[in-house]
């Protein structure tokens, strides 16, 4: 989120949820510069990484 849009997403949503396939691995660190720059703008990171990841998104969204 290096770009201009970067605050936006906390300024149209009450939550911000990332879904990053790598974030389920154990160690995971966000090393890539466009995911860390996205970071403070994430409430919360799920691992994405399959059907099972993607089926527990909705209870995420209902929580935020």
């Amino acid at each position: 989120m290096e770009s201009p849009e970067g605050p936006r997403p906390r300024r149209v949503s009450h939550e911000v949820i990332r879904g990053d396939p790598h974030a389920g691995k154990e160690g995971y660190r966000p090393v890539r510069r466009g995911v860390r720059a996205a970071l403070p703008h994430v409430d919360t990171m799920d691992a994405g990484h399959g059907v099972h990841a993607l089926e527990e998104l909705p209870k995420e969204v209902r929580r935020a």
